[in-house]
């Protein structure tokens, strides 16, 4: 499946205050994400946007985050970005 993958983050709470995905299997990455903050973001502060049990491949071409610098990383099975 195909997807415009894009995430409102208004706290770090997952899926509570902020969009994530639990994916039962693998997560392949490609294509551009796009963050929405509702609030101003602090520096440091780290959001995990989607653990994936099968793990995690692939990577976002771009990451459009209009009011934030952010730098993306994974481990094997949750893909994170962390406000600059």
């Amino acid at each position: 499946m195909n997807v415009r993958p894009a995430a409102s983050l208004a706290g770090t709470s997952k899926g509570v205050d902020q969009d994530h995905l639990t994916v039962a299997g693998g997560a392949v990455l490609s294509g551009t994400l796009t963050l929405s903050f509702a609030t101003p973001p602090t520096s440091g502060q780290k959001y995990v946007l989607i653990d994936a049990a099968g793990g995690i491949s692939g990577s976002f071409t771009s990451i459009v985050s209009p009011g934030a610098k952010v730098s993306a990383g994974h481990d094997a099975k949750s893909f994170y970005v962390t406000v600059q």
